[in-house]
């Protein structure tokens, strides 16, 4: 039998990912430990703790980013469905709505660096900004409409505020919440607003539009 190669990489992201799961337990959060994530599901929504790494394998060292989603199922079979490209399996891991914990906080993209010796500190760094804000952020939008209205504010702190994700899911979260002229207008607004580095939204968003007039029953908002 071979003998087990030393990985001190995979060896800090592991201790890292064990002390958060102790931290995330009391909040229902069940770790998913080759996804490096934490997730939380009822309802037909589903609340992530994600985990990215930059690693730093030369020097035995990587830093952890972590990141927050939340996925509506109905949502998401709506606008997956006019995703004939995506893989079933990638359909079911797309997100409604999700953010960066250190965009979250005002302190831009946090790295904890996560080194021999100091991956208590980072997960303890981590687990303080997650329940100060982060678990907050996710309870709160898993009520579908507090999704609506982060998705009215603006706020480019979110994932998916960037105009594609944002221009796609906003107006079927109103159709899912009953407000089906609210959301054709929705998708009016949105259609002539597209910015020349939103081609690729663009030129899908006449098709989309038509689909999500089958789904609500309701004539083509873009004709």
């Amino acid at each position: 039998m071979a003998a087990r190669v030393h990985n001190p990489v995979a060896e800090l992201k592991g201790s890292f990912e064990a002390a958060l799961a102790v931290g995330l337990a009391p909040h229902a959060y069940v770790h998913a430990a080759k996804a490096s994530r934490f997730q939380r599901t009822a309802h037909g929504v589903t609340l992530t703790v994600h985990v990215a790494y930059i690693d730093d394998r030369p020097r035995g060292a990587t830093d952890a980013v972590v990141n927050l989603a939340v996925r509506h199922d109905a949502v998401e079979v709506v606008v997956n469905a006019h995703r004939g490209d995506l893989p079933v399996a990638v359909q079911r891991e797309t997100a409604t709505l999700g953010v960066q914990l250190g965009q979250l906080v005002g302190r831009g993209q946090v790295r904890l660096m996560l080194r021999d010796g100091g991956v208590e500190m980072a997960a303890r760094e981590a687990l303080d900004l997650l329940v100060s804000h982060g678990l907050a952020y996710l309870d709160a939008h898993a009520d579908l409409a507090a999704v609506e209205r982060r998705f009215a504010s603006l706020s480019f702190k979110d994932w998916h505020q960037l105009s594609g994700g944002r221009a796609v899911r906003w107006p079927v979260v109103l159709g899912l919440l009953g407000r089906v002229e609210e959301g054709a207008a929705c998708l009016r607004r949105l259609s002539e607003s597209f910015a020349p580095a939103d081609a690729p939204t663009a030129a899908v968003y006449p098709a989309f539009a038509a689909d999500w007039a089958v789904a609500f029953d309701s004539p083509n908002p873009l004709g």
